[in-house]
């Protein structure tokens, strides 16, 4: 399909400045969890800097706000998809993955749950992240050798 990137566009929403290494660190974890096992370079750009539409790049929306100000009950909420049209504008909506939610204390266990639950979401949009993507390929990769 003529796909050489993915750019990884992340929105983050909160009411609390103290998220705010939150939303430094969120287009990171997700480009780390995309990352993985991806034929193609992964990378983040900024609102703005979005490639043009129609290139060789598929931008990854990852959108995502902090609910409930007050510990413990603080959740991330997002959701991901993919755009070949420009990100965040208003261009025609695609559905993506089934919005999400974890909990949000900035300890290192829910990290590891969001990186969890982030992994969950990009594998029902980015191929190479699907279970049985993995098994099909390393069938291939056994018959090849």
């Amino acid at each position: 399909m003529g796909v050489k990137r993915l750019a990884v566009l992340a929105d983050l929403r909160m009411a609390d400045p103290a998220d705010e290494q939150l939303k430094d660190d969120f287009c990171a974890i997700v480009k780390r969890v995309a990352e993985r096992g991806a034929p193609m370079p992964v990378e983040c750009v900024a609102a703005g800097t979005v490639p043009t539409p129609g290139g060789d790049t598929v931008v990854l929306v990852a959108q995502a706000a902090v609910q409930s100000p007050a510990p413990p009950q603080r959740l991330l909420v997002f959701t991901v998809r993919k755009d070949r049209h420009a990100g965040l504008d208003p261009a025609p909506a695609y559905l993506g993955a089934a919005p999400r939610a974890v909990p949000l204390t900035n300890s290192a266990a829910d990290r590891s749950v969001l990186e969890e639950a982030l992994a969950a979401s990009l594998s029902e949009v980015l191929p190479w992240l699907r279970p049985q993507a993995t098994e099909i390929q390393s069938t291939i990769s056994k018959r090849e050798s």
